[in-house]
């Protein structure tokens, strides 16, 4: 790969690399694509007006969520996990990151929102912190699980 400010954002695994740049190189065309549509609809319909804020989001959230989901389905996070003995150890390192930020998350949270004096108040960091572990679990285990299963076949 050429130098370039990219290389430093990306694995530095070559294949991981390179799935990488088409994860991106994907993205960006379903997001002129959609930013199209949403132009196109914007002018020819009297009923659906979008502001400009809408465009301003649609192009960056399409890039990350479609690279993020990418990444997590196509199975390449976790090359290395070929033995049960493995994936029992990756899981539990999963088990404790997810863990991990939902305690660091928590106490940010709360130093950040302050400490509430209502039991609601409480709910609602709980709530948004247990979440954030749901998500992160989930998310690192479905990619767990599908490079276990592409690496065995």
């Amino acid at each position: 790969m050429r130098e370039s400010w990219i290389k430093r954002l990306l694995p530095d695994d070559e294949y991981k690399r390179d799935q990488s740049l088409y994860f991106l190189a994907e993205s960006a065309i379903l997001a002129i694509v959609l930013s199209m549509i949403l132009l196109l609809i914007n002018y020819t319909s009297s009923s659906w007006s979008f502001g400009g804020e809408l465009y301003l989001v649609v192009f960056p959230v399409t890039i990350v969520i479609y690279v993020f989901l990418r990444y997590v389905f196509s199975g390449i996070e976790y090359a290395d996990v070929f033995t049960g003995k493995e994936y029992r150890y990756k899981m539990k390192n999963i088990l404790f990151q997810s863990t991990m930020f939902f305690v660091f998350f928590l106490v940010l949270y709360t130093l950040y929102t302050g400490i509430p004096s209502e039991s609601e108040g409480w709910f609602d960091i709980l709530g948004v912190s247990l979440l954030g572990f749901v998500l992160m679990f989930i998310f690192n285990l479905v990619s767990l699980k599908i490079s276990h299963k592409k690496n065995n076949s």
